[in-house]
C-alpha cells in the first residue's frame, strides 16, 4: 500500500489527545463515611466494572476516529494488481487517440463518425478515476498531439475534444500509436492506458506488423483498447480529380473546360449510383454549369466535362460538387481548383538567327502559329509575342512573360543566367529551348546543364543527320505510337494527326542530365552545386522512331522536359524553323504541340496554388506587391490570423 499524501500520516499523533483528556478527567474523591453509604456500596460495586468497560470503549472509539481521519487524508492506494481497479481508486495515465482523418466524416444518416468518436471519448473521461491524467492525439496520416503530455484537468481535455476538427488527410495510425507509447514512457501512475477511437479504415493499418510489435513490447505496462465506430460504408460517390481541360489557357472571358472525375467506391451490385448531379461553381457565385450522370456503377470512374467563363483577371477558385445530402461521406463530395486567369499570354522570343530578310528568322513560324491559334471573337490574338535579339535580353523584365523561347541562341552572360534562374525558381513562367547551327554546345552543356541544370539534357558535340534537305533518302522520323506523356497523349486518339509524318534531317542527340536525375532521386547535392536542388528529373516528351538511312537517333529523345523550381523547361533536339526539319510545314502537328507546351507552362504557374495536404505553401508575389500589406487567412476561416508588411 502507498499513500498519495504521506505527510498527513503525522495526523495520527492526534490520537494522544483523547487519551490525555481521559486521564485528566479522572477525579479524586474524598472518602466520607456516613450511615446511608452502606446501602449504595453494594450497587456501586455491581456497576463499577461495566462503567470502566464503557469508558474504555469510548476512549478507543475516539482514538480510532482520529486515526481513521488521518489515514483518509493521507489517501492510501493499494498497489496489488486489480485491487485498485476493483475499488475504483487507481489513478490512470492515459492517451486518447482520436481519428480525425477525412473518412471520419462518413455518416449513418444521423451522426458522423467523428461526432460518435467525440461522444465515446467523453464517456471514457467520465469513467476515469480521480487523479487520472490524460493526453490527446488527433490521428490522420500524422500524429497531432494537441495535448502532448497527460494532464489532470479533465475538463480541459473535454473542451479540447469538443473543439477538435476533422482534417482532409488520409489515415495512418502507426505514428499516433508510437507517439502515445512514447508519451507514457516514464509515467509513475499505477495504470497506463491507450484508447484508440477510429473507423478502422484499411489504409490506417497498412503498417499493422509494426503496430502489433510496438503494442506487444509494451503490453506488460500499457493496456490498449481499440474502439471501432460506424458501420460499413458501401454506397459512396466521390470527386477524385479536377483540372483545366487539356490545351486550355486560363484566359478571362474565354470559354474554359474543366474535367471532373467521379468514382463510385461501392463494391456490391446494389451500390450503383443513379442520377448523380455534378455542379460547377466559380468563387462564391451560384452554379454556372451542371451535368447529370445517369448511372455510375460500383467501382466505376467517369470523367465529366463542364464549361464556364471567368470574367475577371486574377486568382479564382473553381469547385465541382455533388449534393452532400445524397451521399454518406461528405469529405470527398467536392474538389476545388485554384487558378489565375490572365488577360492575355505574353511570350518573349529570343531569336539567335534573325535571317537575312522578312519571315526568315528562326522564330517566324512559331510566332505565326501562336498569333493564329488563340483569338477572340473579334479576331484579336490573345498571345502577345515580343521578338528580340540575344543582346537585348538584359533590357527585358522577364517576370512579365509567361513563356520565354530561346531559338538558336549562341550564348549569353552569367548575369542573364542568374536572371533566368530567378525567373524559373519563382514560377513566373517557363522556358523553351531550340538549338541550331549557331548554338555553342560547350556553353549549353557546361552552363545550361552542368552549372544551372536548366536543360534536361546535354547536346551531342555535333548535330547528326544529313545537311542536305533535298536528299530524301536520309532522315529521322518521330515516333508514331505509344504516346505516354501528358503533352503527346492527344495523338493516341484516332484522326488526330501523327508526328510520324515529320521528317528531320539534322538534330542533336539529347543526353539526359544524369547528375540532376540522380540528385532528384537521392535528394543529395554536392557542396559546389548550388542550383541542382531546383532541377527535377529529366523526362522524355517525344522520341524518334525508326530512321530512314540513319538509325543513330532511333528511340532517342526528340523533346525533353524537366521541372526547375516552380517553372518548367522544354528542350528540342532540332530547330524551330524549316532548316533542319519539316515540323513547320505541318500545322496539324506543330500547332497543337506548341500550344500544348505553352498551356502546360502557363498552368504550371498555378501549381503552387494547388498543394497536397501537408505540403508547404510557397508563393512569390510580383514586384508590384513590394511595400504593400498582406493578410494571411487559414483555410475556411474569414478572420485573418496574421498580417505582414
Amino acid at each position: 500500500m502507498t499513500f498519495l499524501n504521506p505527510l498527513l500520516l503525522w495526523g495520527a499523533l492526534a490520537v494522544s489527545v483523547p487519551i490525555l483528556i481521559h486521564l485528566l478527567n479522572k477525579r479524586k474523591f474524598e472518602r466520607v463515611i456516613w450511615a446511608a453509604m452502606r446501602f449504595l456500596q453494594i450497587s456501586v460495586e455491581q456497576n463499577q466494572r461495566r462503567i470502566q468497560i464503557e469508558d474504555l470503549i469510548l476512549l478507543v472509539l475516539r482514538c480510532l476516529l482520529i486515526g481513521l481521519l488521518a489515514l483518509a487524508l493521507a489517501r492510501p492506494a493499494i498497489k496489488a494488481a486489480g485491487a485498485g481497479r476493483f475499488l475504483g481508486q487507481e489513478s490512470v495515465a492515459g492517451v486518447i487517440i482520436l481519428d480525425n482523418s477525412y473518412s471520419m466524416s462518413a455518416t449513418d444518416g444521423v451522426q458522423p463518425r467523428f461526432e460518435q468518436a467525440k461522444r465515446a471519448a467523453q464517456s471514457i473521461l467520465d469513467a476515469m478515476p480521480n487523479a487520472s491524467a490524460i493526453a490527446l492525439i488527433l490521428a490522420s496520416d500524422r500524429a497531432d498531439a494537441v495535448i502532448p503530455e497527460p494532464i489532470k484537468d479533465l475538463n480541459l481535455v473535454r473542451k479540447t475534444i469538443e473543439d477538435a476538427q476533422l482534417s482532409d488527410r488520409s489515415t495512418n495510425l502507426e505514428p499516433s500509436i508510437r507517439a502515445a507509447l512514447e508519451t507514457l514512457k516514464g509515467r509513475t501512475e499505477p495504470r497506463k492506458e491507450i484508447y484508440l477511437l477510429t473507423d478502422g479504415q484499411a489504409n490506417g493499418w497498412e503498417k499493422m506488423d509494426d503496430i502489433r510489435g510496438e503494442l506487444s513490447d509494451a503490453r506488460s505496462t500499457v493496456h490498449a483498447q481499440v474502439i471501432l465506430l460506424g458501420s460499413k460504408l458501401d454506397a459512396n460517390v466521390g470527386v477524385t480529380d479536377l483540372h483545366l481541360g487539356d490545351g486550355d489557357l486560363p484566359l478571362a472571358d474565354e470559354p474554359l473546360t474543366f474535367a471532373a472525375t467521379l468514382k463510385n467506391f461501392g463494391s456490391s451490385p446494389g451500390a450503383d449510383a443513379h442520377n448523380v448531379r455534378l455542379s460547377l461553381h466559380v468563387d462564391d457565385d451560384p452554379t454556372v454549369a451542371e451535368e447529370v450522370v445517369d448511372v455510375l456503377k460500383a467501382g466505376q470512374s467517369k470523367t465529366v466535362q463542364l464549361s464556364a467563363k471567368i470574367h475577371s483577371v486574377g486568382a479564382h477558385t473553381v469547385t465541382v460538387a455533388i449534393p452532400v445530402e445524397t451521399d454518406r461521406l461528405p469529405a470527398d463530395d467536392s474538389r476545388t481548383l485554384a487558378l489565375r486567369t490572365l488577360k492575355d499570354i505574353n511570350v518573349l522570343m529570343v531569336d539567335g538567327d534573325p535571317g537575312a530578310g522578312a519571315r526568315q528568322g528562326s522564330t517566324d513560324i512559331i510566332r505565326g502559329y501562336l498569333a493564329e491559334g488563340y483569338k477572340t471573337a473579334d479576331g484579336v490574338s490573345l498571345i502577345k509575342v515580343n521578338t528580340i535579339a540575344p543582346t537585348e535580353m538584359h533590357t527585358q523584365r522577364l517576370d512579365e512573360y509567361s513563356v520565354i523561347v530561346l531559338s538558336n541562341v549562341t550564348d549569353f552572360p552569367h548575369s542573364m543566367l542568374d536572371s533566368l534562374a530567378n525567373y524559373l525558381r519563382r514560377g513566373y513562367g517557363g522556358l523553351i529551348v531550340f538549338p541550331g547551327n549557331f548554338a555553342n554546345t560547350r556553353f549549353y552543356n557546361e552552363e545550361l546543364v552542368g552549372r544551372y541544370h536548366f536543360l534536361p539534357a546535354s547536346l551531342g558535340q555535333a548535330p547528326r543527320g544529313n545537311p542536305d534537305p533535298n536528299n530524301d533518302s536520309v532522315y529521322f522520323k518521330l515516333q508514331g505510337s505509344n504516346f505516354n506523356n501528358e503533352i503527346t497523349r492527344m495523338w493516341n486518339t484516332p484522326n488526330s494527326g501523327s508526328p510520324a509524318s515529320i521528317k528531320t534531317w539534322m538534330a542533336f542527340e539529347l543526353i539526359p542530365d544524369a547528375a540532376a536525375k540522380r540528385d532528384a532521386e537521392e535528394k543529395t547535392a554536392g557542396p559546389n552545386d548550388a542550383w541542382i536542388s531546383y532541377a527535377g528529373s529529366p523526362e522524355v516528351v517525344l522520341s524518334y522512331g525508326k530512321g530512314v538511312g540513319d538509325a543513330s537517333l532511333d528511340g532517342k529523345p526528340a523533346i525533353m522536359q524537366r521541372r526547375w523550381g516552380m517553372g518548367r523547361v522544354f528542350e528540342f533536339s532540332s530547330t524551330a524553323d524549316r532548316k533542319w526539319n519539316t515540323l513547320g510545314d505541318d500545322p496539324y502537328v506543330y500547332l497543337p504541340l506548341f500550344h500544348k507546351i505553352v498551356s502546360v507552362i502557363v498552368r504550371r504557374q498555378d501549381d503552387q496554388l494547388n498543394i497536397k495536404v501537408g505540403d508547404k505553401f510557397v508563393y512569390h508575389p510580383g514586384d508590384e506587391m513590394l511595400g504593400k500589406d498582406a493578410m494571411i487567412f487559414r483555410p475556411r476561416q474569414k478572420t485573418a490570423v496574421d498580417s505582414r508588411a
